[in-house]
Order: C-alpha cells, then structure tokens, then sequence
C-alpha cells in the first residue's frame, strides 16, 4: 500500500518533535528540502528532505536531477514494509548522490540480458540500505548534528 506523502512528512515531523527538535514543514518546495529542523535553542538547523520506500522497507527511488546541496541537507528515508511500524533512516544527501551516481554508472555498462544491449538511461534512481548497513542509518537522529 503506497503512502500519502505528506501523511509521512507529518510522521517525522512529529517523530523530530518528540526529539525536542524544532520544525517548520516545507511542503511544495521540492528543489530543497521538506523540513527545516532546528536544535531547541535554534543556533543549528538543517535541511531535511523525506522519501518513503518503494517496494521495500530499505529501497527507495529518486529522479535523476536530485543535485547536490550544502552538507546540512538530509533525507529521512521512511521505511514501511516488512515492519509493524516505520522505520527512520537519516542519511546525508551527498551519501545518496554517491550511491545513487555508482548504482546508476554500473547499471548503464551492465548488458541487459534479454539481448545483451546496453541499458539506456533513466530518469529513476535507487538507493538501497543493505542488511548490513541497517545499523548505520536507523534512527541514527545524531547523524543530523543537532
């Protein structure tokens, strides 16, 4: 079942709520970020974007002129399948635009096997948190350096 979006921007607004955070929600600025978040003294703040998964709890994709922006920008990847409740994963955009460039670089030199041609390029990018990576992202809230 495919979520609203902005029902799940509104879950981690309230989820960086409950964390003490401050928030205001950016709903149609898509080029930049979703949430504004702030330390509760509000000398720090940073951008967060908000993706939820796709097919599964730990994929996600992203169209391709996702760009590259200042450091204090985030996603918070929201995972629902295979869960009873959502899971948070905050990763650094530039994290996503690594992975997502090397995924889709590979993805283009691999022959498809129907008929051995190259992949033509897409507009969709993905980015995959693997078994063994689940530590490195799941509510990891410190990541965002508030």
């Amino acid at each position: 079942m495919r979520r609203n979006i902005e029902k799940t921007r509104n879950l981690v607004s309230i989820e960086l709520l409950k964390k003490g955070f401050w928030v205001s929600t950016n709903p149609k600025d898509k080029k930049a970020f979703n949430v504004l978040c702030s330390n509760a003294d509000m000398t720090k703040h940073v951008g967060i974007r908000v993706s939820q998964s796709s097919t599964t709890s730990r994929t996600w994709l992203f169209d391709e002129d996702i760009k590259y922006f200042p450091d204090d920008i985030f996603y918070i990847l929201v995972g629902y399948k295979k869960v009873k409740s959502p899971e948070f994963f905050i990763v650094p955009l530039k994290t996503i635009l690594d992975y997502t460039n090397s995924d889709n670089e590979k993805w283009l030199s691999t022959p498809r096997k129907k008929d051995g041609k190259l992949h033509k390029n897409i507009n969709t990018r993905r980015f995959i948190i693997k078994d063994d990576e689940r530590k490195k992202y799941l509510n990891r809230w410190d990541l965002l350096g508030l």
